[in-house]
């Protein structure tokens, strides 16, 4: 549980830095083979990934249950972050800057 918290905290921390409502991650729940142990629900997980906006994946590090997808989830949200980055930048004007030389 405490690790959960940690990376509540984390992520507000990287919001305030990166100065943005959001940023693009991918919540990922590790050791889902030691289900008896377990601190934290899905449903909890779940409902902190669906409040930050980003997929939740619960792995297996010694089974490498959605190892694999957890890597593949992580290149969608980077993909899908820099194309959204690039149609917003896009759609704004540039501005030019008066008094400025332009060298070519």
């Amino acid at each position: 549980m405490a690790s959960f918290k940690q990376a509540a905290s984390l992520y507000e921390r990287i919001l305030r830095v990166k100065d943005k409502a959001w940023v693009p991650c991918v919540l990922v729940g590790n050791k889902c083979d030691l289900e008896h142990d377990r601190e934290v629900d899905t449903e909890e997980g779940n409902m902190l990934a669906q409040k930050w906006n980003v997929p939740y994946v619960e792995t297996s590090a010694k089974t490498r249950h959605n190892v694999d997808q957890t890597f593949s989830e992580c290149v969608r949200v980077v993909r899908k972050n820099f194309a959204l980055e690039s149609a917003n930048s896009a759609k704004k004007p540039i501005k030019k800057k008066k008094g400025l030389c332009t060298i070519l």
